[in-house]
């Protein structure tokens, strides 16, 4: 007995001595379930292959997982579903055993084999493990049948049976083996231990430990030399070296005991722990108290085991953590994980947090305190382990007022006082009451005082800053009153909505708020009598969207001031600022944002740790900024944190430098420099390839021939057709560590110009339509840190062209080519030869033909030459004729000029003394008749004399445009209403609009007058008694010019326009009939069109919708719409004169009343005379000069007067 003790204390020293302690970490756990692609949630067991893929046996079926997907196997590829057993040799075959079983899986071919183990009864033996040793056999153990070993024999296999009644096998369930470091073989039975020696000399028993009756379930030999043996009966330790061995077994009554009796599996890790599975969860052995650590099981989803009943367990080299459970899939984490411990709530036990939403977090010694959102405060106690909760009691006014605990901070050597959202200011007596104060800040929204607490700095000078949603206040410690900020004199009064405070070493104070980020010098604060701080002392940063120095966004969330002394802030929106200050003094701001790396922009929290670098919480995950390199690292639930999304201004840091951050599911806490650094370089597999988005598999053929000859992960080419022009490559890193972190960049020299970086959810490349030839695809990944490898993976692209652009087809093309180039040039030779004589023959011919047309041409050019002259002559006449003529139309031009304004001067002699006769004497009724036709036609003729006048200037360029800007409204309706008497006598309904907006409106009033006297004189002319004429004026806005014009419309109900009419109406001297009648001088709508033209306006003529016709002008009337024109500042507007042309127009339409039959007193004795006139004032003056003598008959027209003379 006394021996047994001493064997023991030196075990369980040797074990301290070598075996280093499990790490306090809160392993962030991944679960593998039916929900992710497994077949079945028992998983009997795992293994990684040699290419890197994750196998599992279950029960029902074989899957294989590459980190993102999953492969499922099923019978008839397997003999059945029931998968228990996994192993790989050393040629990369996989071995599959299962209850009807054993197949063999080419990894290369893709491709499965039966493998027939020779059992009495052609029974299917029940392959419950599989071991494949160094050299290259696989060992098969069975439920009930023995062993199974399997060898290379030439090109095929050979088997050996071995069992108990055979050899010295204990028993036929064989359930595990183990290879031991002097190559021994250790076989575990349902009656002991067999062992197979390196020699191949056959088996023989286990003397150790007196197994005989134990079923060996497990075994594993640890690096330090231990055999550890699993059993259904607990789990037994061996030493070889000095003979030592313990039983460990599960008691219900030791927490710290093995967690289940029966162990299925034993592992090592490469920190040296020992992983235990059993029936009752994983237990990691503890060497210092010689005990054990369960793994905890369905205690925070994420980080706890769904399943205690483990059956297996694997670690990788890249150390992942493989758990095989029963009914809860594949567990599984990485101890390279970063160490973020947590607090949380358990709903089941009452010392833990009041609540998971953390809104503040402060520290001293091994005291935390803790600030919910809705559970109040938390005091913990690192040492004891224990909280202690203080929470508001509705009635109570000792308690603390509110549960929503916003910010906390402690008075050296005195107390705790925390701010509330709602509840005001608490300090905490001794005793755990608490004393309620409201900062008398006056809430601008509902003018009460402002109980909203968000920050509070503490002020060694014995004063306490108070940050609220309405603005700042101050409290004297010793006298705890509030300092009275007056909003007349004191800029802090105006300070609101404030989010963070901090005092930074140059003793500036700094407030950070939802509109901007003040500053001011605390030092000259009038502490404590008034705070003054006149507005020049107040720094304000605010957003300047013109200057991209300045602060990226106003509502600040966090101050912290670094080790050397730069501020950083954190923003609700745009990121996290850095503020540095330049060689002015000035105080410039940098951003880091998503598109710098930053997990997210909106910042609720910044730390500093101990290496420099700058923790900020965020709405997702948390990112950690080097100052010096910029490089950014995120962490997310993956990484270990309990939630993604953080909390307004959760955050600590403690005097050893550890971090504490908060969220909306508890607190995480972590020192950073104990992060460890992984270490291992992705080597991206290939595992798909698929062309028209079909997968391509080994052995299938495309266009004849096969595309794979082995599985694409072993494949070094592949060859595509030209007709496969659209397919793509798939590939993993299968790299299991923070998988969604890795980044992959591929390239296809000759078609990509650089790498592109992809994300693990894309992970795959496609080309389409690429040319014949071959290509080299390179793909490569970071590890989950963001480590990019330097292992590239390579695969040969060929893509064969088609026939006409394959070498040979070329090559014979060419050869063709040149042969038949070769047959053409002799034929050719050959045929010019002939060619050349036929060519002799004819060119003899035609020389003689030549020649004698070249006596022909010569003497037809003699003759053209004559003829030529001729028409030199005749053009030298046309030229001087028409010089002559030109010279006669500017004299007669001239002429009629000279001869009009001749006119002019008698005319107003004739007009003058007639008007004046008819006015101021009564003459008989011939006599006033006759000069009144007088005055009619000087009327006329000088009317017609002003408008050819006209037309001359506008010939000769020499019309000017003189504009003013008098009131073009009452400048219209003047000319309008000169029309009014005329309208009366014929009965016409006149009327005019004008809509015109209040502008400034610039217009020719001599142009206008005659563009309106034409006009309108035009609609009297062809308008009967009893019609219509209205004239409507008003600005129309631009279009595609974007000028605004003057709009004049002139309708009447006239006899209207035919098409005819329309194109020649504004022609010159073109008379439109009336009636009939064909009436006017032809010259008024033509000049009218010149008139518009000059103002660079337009006119059309359209037909009115019921009849008669519309003329619509448009004119400019802006100043700049007149370039060059004079300003006419002392317009004078001739009324009389615009009357004259309407009283010549009266005179007209009388003259063209119809035909009246002149007066006369027909006898037989009397001759008779005809008179045929079209202009009815001659007609008649002409039958009453003949009266007298004769018997007068009128006609207006030839056809007329021969009816009346036939």
């Amino acid at each position: 007995m006394k021996a047994k003790s001493i064997i023991t204390v030196v075990f369980i020293a040797w074990q301290i001595i070598t075996k280093p302690l499990l790490a306090d970490v809160s392993y962030s756990i991944r679960y593998l379930t039916t929900n992710q692609g497994l077949p079945q949630n028992t998983v009997n067991s795992i293994l990684r292959d040699q290419t890197g893929y994750m196998w599992f046996a279950t029960g029902n079926g074989l899957n294989r997982y590459d980190g993102y997907s999953h492969i499922n196997f099923w019978k008839p590829d397997l003999p059945s579903n029931l998968v228990n057993a996994l192993a790989e040799s050393k040629d990369n075959m996989l071995w599959i055993g299962t209850s009807e079983g054993l197949v063999s899986f080419d990894q290369k071919l893709n491709h499965f084999s039966n493998i027939n183990l020779l059992v009495e009864g052609n029974i299917k033996p029940n392959v419950i493990s599989l071991f494949a040793d160094k050299k290259g056999s696989v060992w098969a153990g069975t439920a009930e049948h023995g062993l199974f070993i399997i060898s290379h024999d030439g090109d095929g296999l050979s088997i050996t049976s071995f069992t108990s009644e055979n050899s010295q096998l204990p028993g036929n369930n064989v359930s595990s083996f183990l290879e031991m470091k002097d190559g021994r073989i250790l076989i575990g039975t349902n009656h002991g231990i067999a062992v197979a020696d390196n020699q191949g000399e056959g088996l023989y028993n286990f003397g150790q430990g007196n197994l005989d009756n134990a079923l060996i379930l497990s075994m594993f030999e640890s690096r330090e030399g231990d055999l550890w043996v699993g059993t259904f009966n607990g789990l037994w330790v061996y030493n070889p070296i000095n003979g030592s061995d313990q039983w460990y077994q599960h008691n219900p009554l030791d927490p710290s005991s093995l967690s289940h009796n029966r162990v299925n599996d034993i592992t090592q890790d490469f920190r040296g722990n020992i992983y235990i599975g059993t029936l009752g969860g994983v237990d990691v052995f503890q060497p210092l108290s010689n005990s054990f650590e369960a793994f905890p099981y369905k205690s925070i989803e994420g980080f706890s085991l769904n399943s205690i009943f483990i059956n297996c367990i694997e670690i990788d080299n890249e150390g992942n953590v493989w758990i095989g459970t029963e009914k809860g899939g594949v567990n599984f984490f990485n101890l390279y994980q970063k160490p973020f411990h947590y607090m949380i709530k358990n709903n089941n036990d009452p010392n833990s947090l009041s609540s998971n939403t953390i809104n503040s977090i402060y520290g001293e010694k091994d005291i935390i305190w803790i600030g919910t959102a809705g559970g109040g405060l938390n005091q913990y106690n690192r040492k004891t382990k224990q909280f202690k909760h203080f929470t508001h009691q509705p009635g109570n006014p000792k308690t603390i007022p509110s549960d929503y605990i916003t910010a906390i901070t402690k008075i050296p050597g005195a107390n705790i006082w925390v701010g509330t959202w709602g509840s005001g200011l608490a300090k905490m007596m001794p005793d755990g009451t608490f004393v309620t104060f409201i900062p008398p800040v006056v809430d601008p929204e509902t003018g009460f005082e402002n109980s909203f607490i968000s920050s509070l700095l503490y002020d060694s000078r014995g004063y306490l800053f108070i940050g609220t949603e309405g603005g700042l206040a101050i409290l004297d410690l010793s006298t705890e009153s509030f300092i009275k900020l007056s909003p007349n004199s004191n800029a802090l009064a105006h300070i609101s909505e404030i989010g963070c405070l901090i005092r930074d070493r140059k003793d500036n104070l700094w407030i950070g708020t939802r509109n901007g980020l003040y500053s001011l010098s605390a030092k000259e604060l009038n502490l404590p009598y008034n705070a003054a701080c006149p507005e020049s002392q107040l720094r304000i940063f605010r957003n300047d969207s013109d200057n991209p120095l300045s602060l990226p966004g106003n509502y600040i969330t966090d101050i912290r001031e670094d080790k050397d002394g730069n501020l950083w802030l954190g923003t609700y929106g745009d990121g996290l600022v850095k503020a540095e200050t330049n060689a002015e003094g000035e105080i410039e701001f940098r951003r880091y944002t998503k598109l710098e790396g930053l997990s997210n922009n909106v910042i609720y929290a910044i730390q500093e740790d101990a290496a420099g670098n700058i923790w900020v919480s965020t709405d997702y995950g948390l990112s950690r900024v080097n100052p010096v390199t910029d490089r950014i690292d995120n962490y997310f639930s993956d990484d270990g944190l309990l939630s993604d999304q953080f909390y307004w201004s959760a955050s600590y840091k403690s005097e050893a430098g550890e971090l504490f951050f908060g969220s909306i599911n508890g607190i995480n806490h972590f020192f950073p420099t104990t992060f460890p650094v992984y270490p291992h370089e992705p080597k991206v597999t290939l595992s798909s390839l698929r062309v028209f988005n079909s997968p391509v598999d080994v052995g299938d053929k495309r266009h004849g021939k096969v595309v794979l000859n082995q599985s694409l992960p072993n494949a070094e080419e592949i060859s595509l057709s030209y007709k496969d022009n659209v397919f793509s490559v798939e590939f993993s890193a299968l790299d299991y560590f923070l998988t969604r972190k890795i980044r992959y960049a591929y390239q296809l020299e000759g078609i990509d110009r650089d790498w592109v970086e992809l994300t693990s959810d894309q992970r795959s490349a496609s080309y389409t339509n690429l040319k014949g030839g071959s290509y080299r695809f390179r793909v490569k990944a970071s590890n989950g840190e963001g480590e990019w490898g330097k292992k590239e993976t390579t695969l040969l692209i060929t893509i064969r062209p088609p026939f006409w652009q394959t070498t040979w087809f070329l090559s014979l093309l060419v050869i063709a080519m040149i042969v038949g180039a070769f047959l053409y040039i002799k034929h050719h030779t050959r045929r010019l030869l002939l060619e050349k004589d036929k060519l002799e023959k004819v060119v003899r011919e035609r020389t003689r033909r030549i020649e004698v047309q070249n006596q022909q041409l010569q003497t037809q050019a003699e003759e053209l030459e004559d003829k030529n002259s001729e028409i030199m002559l005749q053009r030298d006449r046309l030229i001087k004729l028409n010089k002559e003529i030109e010279s006669i139309n500017q004299n007669r031009m001239r002429f009629f000029t000279n001869i009009s304004h001749e006119f002019r001067t008698p005319l107003t002699l004739i007009i003058s003394p007639v008007e004046r006769l008819l006015s101021e004497i009564h003459l008989p009724g011939l006599a006033h008749e006759l000069l009144s036709s007088v005055q009619r036609n000087a009327r006329r003729l000088n009317l017609l004399i002003d408008q050819l006048l006209m037309f001359r200037k506008i010939e000769t360029g020499n019309i000017l445009i003189r504009i003013t800007n008098n009131n073009i409204s009452s400048f219209i309706s003047e000319i309008f209403h000169a029309f009014d008497l005329l309208a009366q006598q014929r009965k016409i309904e006149y009327s005019k609009i004008i809509e015109l907006p209040e502008d400034e409106y610039w217009y020719d009033e001599d142009k206008i007058e005659n563009i309106l006297y034409n006009l309108l004189s035009n609609a009297f002319k062809y308008t009967p008694e009893g019609g219509k004429i209205s004239l409507l004026v008003h600005k129309q806005a631009g279009h595609q010019d974007n000028k605004p014009s003057l709009s004049i419309e002139v309708c009447d109900s006239g006899v209207g326009l035919n098409d005819e009419q329309m194109e020649k109406i504004f022609d010159r001297f073109y008379r439109s009939p009336n009636n009939g009648q064909t009436i006017g001088s032809g010259i008024g709508l033509a000049l009218t069109r010149e008139l518009v033209e000059v103002m660079s306006g337009s006119i059309v003529a359209l037909r009115n919708e019921e009849k008669g016709s519309k003329f619509i002008v448009t004119l400019p009337f802006r100043k700049e719409d007149f370039p060059g024109a004079e300003i006419n500042d002392l317009p004078a507007h001739d009324v009389g004169e615009i009357n004259n042309k309407i009283m010549a127009l009266a005179d007209n339409l009388i003259d063209e009343e119809p035909f009246l039959e002149a007066p006369s007193s027909e006898t037989p004795e009397t001759a008779s005379i005809l008179v045929v006139e079209d202009n009815k004032e001659l007609a008649l003056f002409i039958a009453n000069s003949l009266s007298g003598q004769y018997n007068v008959l009128v006609a207006k027209n030839g056809k007329i007067g021969y009816e009346m003379a036939r």
